[in-house]
């Protein structure tokens, strides 16, 4: 799976035949990038699906096929994420803005940190 954020505005007002091209450009975009890390990524693909802020729209509600949480880029992303630690002494937070983050093994490992992090804390 690979995923990524992106702005709304672009996928907003396309008509059907637009949307399904540029959907497509995205998905191709998103596994030539990942090929250079994997240059086989993909090739015996069973199931190949693209998702965009109207799917996301679609299954979860949320308008727009908005993301909740922090506005995230390349500057607070990743290794550059707020850390569990931030603010006041006793303080920590957990979850897709922080690192690690988005997913299942994030959430769990960052959750695990924070748990850590407070069972130590005097």
């Amino acid at each position: 799976m690979i995923s990524t954020h992106c702005e709304l505005e672009g996928w907003e007002g396309l008509e059907r035949a637009a949307y399904r091209a540029k959907k497509e450009a995205m998905a191709a975009r998103l596994i030539g990038i990942a090929r250079r890390v994997y240059p086989t990524l993909g090739e015996r693909a069973v199931v190949r699906k693209a998702a965009t802020p109207r799917t996301y729209a679609r299954f979860t509600r949320r308008g727009r096929g908005a993301v909740g949480g922090v506005r995230q880029a390349l500057g607070n992303s990743n290794q550059r994420a707020v850390p569990y630690d931030v603010g006041p002494p006793g303080f920590w937070q957990a979850g897709d803005t922080t690192w690690p983050g988005l997913g299942t093994v994030a959430c769990i490992l960052g959750s695990r940190h924070v748990a850590d992090a407070v069972a130590s804390y005097r």
